[in-house]
């Protein structure tokens, strides 16, 4: 149950933002989830192949 617990935790510290932009992995304009780290880094995740791009600390 702690287990359960603290992965539920990890999914609600993360912020998320979908755009679609074009993935230079897929090759097609695809939904990208901007995703904020515990560290307060910001990268790109494309949602159909998982790659990630850095983007940066935005403020």
């Amino acid at each position: 149950m702690r287990c359960v617990f603290s992965k539920l935790l990890d999914l609600l510290k993360y912020e998320k933002k979908e755009t679609k932009e074009f993935c230079m992995n897929c090759g097609q304009r695809t939904a990208h989830e901007l995703v904020r780290d515990d560290q307060g880094e910001y990268w790109k995740v494309c949602k159909r192949c998982g790659r990630r791009e850095y983007v940066g600390m935005l403020r």
